[in-house]
């Protein structure tokens, strides 16, 4: 394919059947893709700049080291796609599906993935800082050493979660659940984890619990975590190892 024939850009391609098809190094920016299928595709190095990925089909599709800088890629499925190192600053991918897609080093700051379904994906090292994680879901999911610094992650859920080096600094954790998961090393500093759930969660301290901030009997523990409340704002941790 010649430069040509990989240029996308602002056309309408709703419904269009991409499946299989080798469109790395393509240009597809504000291109409206709504209910295109990309199944299987090769996208590599592409750019996507505020195209339109409504109800699209995306299945295992590689989109790895492009740009997809604030396109819309909501009710969408892209269950195993890979977005390694790509760029997605102010996408919107909320209530889409990416149950085990590859995010790994790829940059989602300031990204909306409220009800997003990422059960089992792997956001190693991936910037996350400053998104709309609202009821997202990352049940089994990778988030060794995320940047989650000043998101909005209030009811989200990240059971059974590699959570090892994460840091939700600044962070609005109201409600989440931590069941089972991995927070090794997590950054809780200053963060309000009133309501959480910490149910079987693995690693966890004193030191962590007491960097962050929680209203007294409102944050499920560990079985080897003993809070001991002195008043209605002071309290002893004890960790059993």
């Amino acid at each position: 394919m010649t430069a040509d024939d990989r240029d996308f850009s602002g056309r309408e391609l709703k419904e269009m059947d991409f499946s299989g098809r080798d469109l790395s190094q393509s240009d597809f920016a504000e291109a409206d893709l709504t209910s295109a299928n990309l199944s299987n595709c090769i996208l590599t190095y592409s750019q996507f700049y505020r195209a339109r990925l409504l109800q699209v089909q995306a299945e295992t599709a590689d989109v790895s080291q492009s740009s997809l800088l604030e396109a819309n890629m909501s009710h969408s499925r892209f269950t195993g796609a890979s977005f390694v190192e790509s760029e997605l600053e102010g996408a919107d991918l909320r209530h889409s599906n990416f149950t085990n897609a590859n995010f790994s080093e790829a940059n989602l700051t300031g990204a909306y993935l409220e009800g997003a379904n990422l059960e089992g994906a792997n956001f190693q090292r991936a910037e996350l800082k400053a998104g709309a994680l609202k009821q997202a879901v990352f049940r089994n999911a990778n988030l060794f050493e995320a940047d989650l610094r000043y998101t909005r992650v209030d009811e989200a859920d990240f059971t059974g979660a590699n959570l090892e080096g994460a840091d939700f600094t600044g962070s609005d954790l109201y409600n989440v659940r931590f069941n089972d998961a991995n927070v090794k090393d997590a950054d809780f500093t200053e963060v309000d984890i009133s309501g959480c759930d910490f149910t079987g969660a693995k690693h966890l301290t004193c030191g962590q619990i007491e960097s962050a901030i929680f209203q007294k009997d409102t944050v499920a523990f560990p079985e080897y975590i003993s809070i001991r409340w002195l008043d209605d704002n002071e309290y002893e941790c004890a960790c059993e190892t």
